[in-house]
């Protein structure tokens, strides 16, 4: 799991990385995007690693609220494919991740259910 959530990141900023070089904005934001998104993800990972003597603040989320949020940003990033993806929470970004991966990994032929 590590490895893929350092990977898919990773891979978005090699392959903006030639049009950023070129002087594309748009790419060079993307870049910057992915850097930050493997950044946090160490960060995470350092912070599981050192346990108990990190501080990490803590909040209760509605799972509910959080999963509502995550699905209306991620279809307003995919509508508007051309702008950089909206600032999202940890729980948020999870969320739409887990969203994310489901629509992309379940056969079209599958009916969703309510």
């Amino acid at each position: 799991m590590l490895a893929h959530e350092l990977r898919n990141p990773l891979s978005i900023a090699q392959g903006y990385l030639p049009f950023a070089a070129e002087g594309d904005e748009t790419a060079a934001d993307e870049v910057v995007t992915a850097l930050d998104r493997i950044e946090e993800r160490i960060n995470v990972l350092l912070v599981t690693a050192r346990g108990a003597d990190s501080t990490v603040e803590r909040e209760t989320v509605a799972l509910s609220a959080v999963a509502a949020d995550a699905w209306t940003k991620r279809t307003a990033d995919a509508a508007n494919s051309s702008s950089k993806p909206s600032e999202q929470s940890r729980p948020t970004r999870f969320t739409s991740d887990i969203c994310s991966k489901t629509c992309s990994e379940t056969p079209s032929s599958t009916a969703a259910r309510r």
